[in-house]
């Protein structure tokens, strides 16, 4: 198929959308925050049912909270290239 089919066919614009962009940008950072304060609410001692329903210990490594936290380190990386960004400006080195 010819590049030209493909773009008619998807109607698609090619300028992409100013909110849509800005949303795509910020997304990414919004990931290691929301999985930290999972993982500290997954954590917190509660006096519901859950315990005896589960019977897991939430400070375990085989529980959610942890997961949370894995998930949390993994999503990190966004947040270390805004503070690199930030700090190579300031010190004037270029950006990786």
């Amino acid at each position: 198929m010819s590049e030209s089919y493909i773009d008619r066919s998807t109607g698609a614009s090619k300028i992409p959308h100013p909110l849509t962009c800005r949303i795509a940008t910020w997304l990414p950072i919004a990931a290691a925050p929301t999985f930290a304060a999972m993982a500290i609410i997954t954590t917190l001692p509660t006096a519901g049912n859950m315990e005896m329903m589960c019977g897991a210990d939430p400070f375990s490594l085989g529980g959610m909270g942890s997961m949370y936290l894995l998930m949390s380190v993994f999503h990190s990386a966004p947040w270390l290239k805004l503070i690199g960004n930030r700090l190579s400006r300031e010190t004037g080195r270029p950006t990786i």
